[in-house]
């Protein structure tokens, strides 16, 4: 129990800085339509990946569930292969569509 309790408050304060730091390079807001589409897409995936590890933090136990989820402006990551972001393209590439073996 004690070995729990230690490993998910190390964890909530680790995600809670990657947060705070994402925030202060403005992660959280939808990118601007001036960058590439990879970086449109870096940007999104990895301020969802926070956001999903920090939910998870909360499933935990160690804190209260935060409104984070509820309030976020970013939308999600394309279903796009990697290999179809390439730097210097603007265009974002058509989302995949799941096959129907």
């Amino acid at each position: 129990m004690h070995m729990t309790r230690r490993f998910w408050s190390r964890y909530v304060g680790y995600i809670r800085t990657d947060r705070q730091n994402a925030q202060m390079l403005k992660l959280d807001e939808e990118p601007k339509s001036d960058l590439d589409a990879i970086e449109v897409e870096i940007r999104r995936r990895l301020w969802w990946t926070i956001c999903s590890l920090e939910s998870r933090g909360a499933e935990g136990g160690m804190k209260k569930k935060d409104p984070l989820l509820a309030h976020i402006k970013v939308q999600m990551p394309l279903n796009v292969n990697d290999n179809d972001l390439q730097a210097g393209i603007k265009e974002t590439p058509q989302p995949e569509r799941a096959s129907q073996q």
